[in-house]
């Protein structure tokens, strides 16, 4: 069932930009993902594998339960930080804020839509504001890392095979290409 139309969340469609006090700014960006929200929460916190589905994210360490190394390579610049977990709410939210090397802060927002569906909302915010030429650029790698999650949550899964069966046995079985 469709969520009611008073939700936080936005469409994968649209993105949010907004100034806060000073010279900060936070980019809003969101997807719905043909999985459950303990899926998509699963695969969300597995910080380690990011590099693996992740623009841009080349190494992701958890230093304790609630502190992350992080080296990227995104829009032309190699940056590292730390972050520490602020809020973790199983299936709803996790929250960080760079404490070292940066100094962005961000949260991923799970909203179940129906059994296997769920909107996920990225936001980032930046203190100081990234330069106005470079926000349509945040803007589009941040909505090609959520479809990259997408695609990865709902990609078909092969069915594991259990030995193999000879020709002439009962119930004989192709190959999938490789």
């Amino acid at each position: 069932m469709e969520s009611s139309s008073n939700s936080s969340f936005k469409d994968s469609s649209t993105s949010s930009f907004k100034s806060n006090s000073g010279n900060s700014k936070s980019i809003s960006k969101s997807i719905q993902i043909g999985a459950s929200p303990t899926a998509v929460y699963s695969q969300c916190t597995r910080f380690e594998k990011f590099p693996n589905f992740i623009e841009g994210i080349k190494e992701v360490r958890q230093l304790s339960h609630s502190r992350l190394y992080c080296r990227t390579q995104l829009l032309g610049l190699e940056r590292e930080w730390e972050a520490d977990i602020e809020e973790q709410i199983p299936d709803r939210r996790i929250s960080w804020r760079c404490t070292v090397g940066a100094s962005h802060s961000g949260s991923l927002e799970l909203e179940p839509l129906e059994e296997t569906k769920t909107r996920l909302c990225l936001t980032l915010s930046f203190d100081p504001a990234p330069s106005p030429e470079r926000i349509p650029l945040i803007e589009e790698l941040l909505q090609r890392q959520l479809e990259m999650l997408k695609e990865l949550l709902e990609a078909p899964r092969p069915i594991p095979r259990h030995g193999k069966i000879e020709e002439g046995q009962v119930g004989r079985v192709k190959d999938y290409p490789e």
